[in-house]
């Protein structure tokens, strides 16, 4: 009943748990599902409250790993992204850090690991909200490539600017990973851009109307 419950009030499109109680009337739903009735907030409460924290993330990892395990048979690539989730309440780790939309606003910070194209979650880390660099989910990246046989890592890891760094290109490398970043727009990138539009001349069909070029860079800090 009380799994029931929370799968109707995800697919109903809830974000609180006080909107679970909009369901509360509904017979038809619950009787479809096996169920004897849909339970109140406040029972999904106490009952996540009774869940050990780490024997509750191994049952649903376990079970979320179920849904995407058989994709990753065929070659596959990993997206990285940070996603801040502005807070309202009082709750663990709300941090007043990076935050775009609401500034000044405490937040969390959503570390998700996602196969590229068909967006799949593979795991999505959980953090303060002063810890939006890319580096923060490193160590959960690696806890979940380890769980994952070798020969079905994904070709590459890919990530916006905030994974383009000495740090994380090196840990990479240290793990025989390939990446794919973007770094940040800085002087000496810029000056590479302008030499690569006004003097290389080596520039290639890519089809669809574009062409590119390749070029060679080490940034200060970088070894």
């Amino acid at each position: 009943d009380i799994l029931g419950s929370m799968m109707l009030s995800v697919l109903s499109g809830h974000t609180r748990y006080s909107h679970i109680n909009a369901l509360r009337g509904d017979g038809v739903n619950a009787e479809l599902l096996g169920m004897k009735k849909i339970v109140s907030e406040d029972v999904i409460r106490r009952s996540l409250l009774t869940i050990d924290e780490q024997n509750g993330e191994s049952w649903l990892e376990a079970n979320l790993k179920k849904c995407y395990e058989p994709l990753l048979s065929i070659p596959w690539i990993l997206d990285l992204d940070a996603t801040v989730k502005p807070l309202y309440g009082k709750q663990e780790g709300a941090l007043i850090g990076y935050n775009p939309k609401k500034p000044g606003r405490p937040a969390h910070i959503y570390h998700g690991y996602f196969i590229a194209n068909i967006r799949i979650a593979l795991n999505v880390d959980v953090q303060d909200g002063k810890k939006i660099s890319g580096y923060y989910s490193m160590p959960c990246l690696w806890q979940l490539l380890k769980s994952i046989p070798r020969e079905h890592w994904p070709q590459f890891i890919r990530g916006d600017v905030s994974y383009g760094t000495e740090k994380i290109m090196s840990e990479s490398e240290t793990h025989n990973l390939k990446y794919l970043f973007k770094i940040k727009c800085s002087g000496k990138i810029k000056a590479l851009i302008k030499h690569n539009m006004e003097k290389n001349f080596n520039w290639l069909k890519a089809g669809n109307g574009y062409e590119g070029v390749e070029n060679t860079i080490q940034l200060y800090g970088w070894s």
